[in-house]
């Protein structure tokens, strides 16, 4: 079989100086790269920025309103299906991705698959901007969870979650598994499908010996030595939300729903009672655990 590799990124009013390295730093890398646009400026005119033997890789899908990741998500992996892709990548609008790691995240997934691992996905290290330091891979247990990194001796590691950016998957495994689960909207989107994917018998992949440069939240909290992220009290609602939501499906193993549900816990407490909006974020996590409860999905203004 003939391998194409396709890139999914979704954008949301991305930083119009620092996405065109982006771009550039994915297509050579794939066959076929999609933007799904999920902001209100059209970003079109980004294919008069690239080279000309690069351009016909390169697409933009405009939905003229933000229609959440999960589903920007799944219409970019429906159009790299329709175009013969048989592997996709997805990738945020803020990763700066090295050389080289698509093909070694291919290369290892087909190896792997090959070797009899029923594989769905595999995804890279990555060092988080925001807080400036490698953030772990995350291993279940039987009461909690592990923060693994991995080494020389063990780099392919694992795991149960990988964050949406840099996984690596093939169209046979999201044609068994499924689409991301648009309800969802952003947030938990990697990690239910992470979940549903290991429930349907597969297994996670990180590798450590990929860095991919990612940023996570929306600027940062500094105590002392220490740096914490920040999301806006919006994103933190859908975390609350959409941790309840994971919480309350039977495929994912008791111990590890219970986990996800104390991680959100803390959470809300910790951004209840910090940032300087500590208010806002204690509001809108409580709606969001509400909303979970009473089981709202979707955008949050329109399920108010």
């Amino acid at each position: 079989m003939s391998v194409s590799v396709g890139a999914v990124i979704v954008a949301y009013n991305p930083n119009s100086k620092e996405f065109p390295s982006v771009i550039n730093a994915v297509i050579e890398q794939v066959d076929c790269l999609v933007i799904v646009n999920n902001g209100e400026k059209n970003l079109s005119f980004l294919h008069s920025l690239l080279p000309i033997d690069l351009a016909s890789r390169f697409n933009v899908i405009e939905n003229n309103s933000n229609l959440g990741i999960a589903t920007a998500l799944n219409y970019g992996i429906k159009f790299l299906i329709d175009t013969g892709c048989s592997h996709v990548i997805f990738l945020d609008q803020d990763s700066l991705i090295p050389r080289d790691m698509v093909s070694m995240l291919c290369n290892t997934f087909i190896e792997l698959s090959a070797k009899g691992l029923k594989l769905a996905a595999i995804g890279p290290s990555f060092f988080d901007t925001s807080i400036e330091k490698l953030s772990p891979f995350i291993r279940f247990k039987k009461n909690g969870f592990d923060l693994v990194f991995g080494n020389a001796a063990e780099p392919l590691i694992p795991v149960h979650l990988l964050i949406t950016s840099g996984t690596f998957t093939s169209v046979e495994v999201i044609n068994n598994v499924g689409l991301m689960e648009d309800g969802l909207f952003i947030d938990c989107v990697d990690n239910e499908w992470c979940l549903r994917a290991i429930s349907k018998g597969y297994e996670i992949i990180g590798d450590s010996r990929i860095k991919m440069e990612h940023t996570i939240g929306d600027n940062r909290i500094t105590i002392g030595n220490k740096k914490f992220h920040n999301h806006s009290p919006l994103r933190h609602y859908y975390i609350a939300r959409n941790s309840i939501h994971l919480f309350k499906r039977s495929y994912i193993p008791f111990n590890w729903r219970l986990a996800i549900l104390l991680i959100a816990i803390k959470l809300f407490i910790f951004y209840s009672l910090v940032p300087y909006n500590r208010f806002t974020n204690f509001r809108m996590m409580v709606k969001g655990f509400y909303h979970g409860v009473v089981g709202k999905f979707g955008r949050y203004d329109l399920v108010i």
